[in-house]
């Protein structure tokens, strides 16, 4: 008869993965809002840059038709809105896509009919859940 076997605990290679993952996590989370945060603030400035560059290349009865403040206003509120739009919530959707697509085949790899399934609800389920 042979003797039982001992089991190895691993519990604190366990530990150890888990910490390096949190820092890990940690780390790069914070070089990502540092890089969004380069990006806008970079493609803020080059179209303020090339906005206000043709602004003042552009003839003067062309400028006289909209007010100075409005010229103004409209470097100060839209430029932003844009660049906001084009580093930050197109990633997001981009994204967001991506996901939806990789669910559906992995679901059609499984059961087709399921994946249909899910793609016939989902916008109904979302209509459903505005109205309550």
């Amino acid at each position: 008869m042979r003797p039982p076997t001992e089991r190895k605990s691993y519990w604190g290679e366990y530990l150890v993965a888990l910490v390096i993952c949190l820092v890990a996590q940690l780390v790069l989370a914070v070089a990502y809002g540092r890089l969004e945060s380069r990006m806008e603030i970079g493609m803020r400035n080059r179209l303020e840059s090339n906005l206000f560059g043709k602004l003042m290349r552009s003839k003067l009865d062309e400028r006289n038709s909209m007010h100075s403040a409005d010229l103004i206003n409209r470097l100060e509120q839209d430029v932003p809105v844009v660049t906001g739009m084009l580093c930050r919530e197109m990633p997001y959707v981009a994204s967001g896509i991506c996901q939806l697509l990789g669910a559906f085949f992995f679901l059609y790899s499984m059961e087709p009919y399921l994946a249909f399934i899910m793609v016939g609800l989902t916008p109904v389920a979302m209509v459903v859940s505005r109205i309550f």
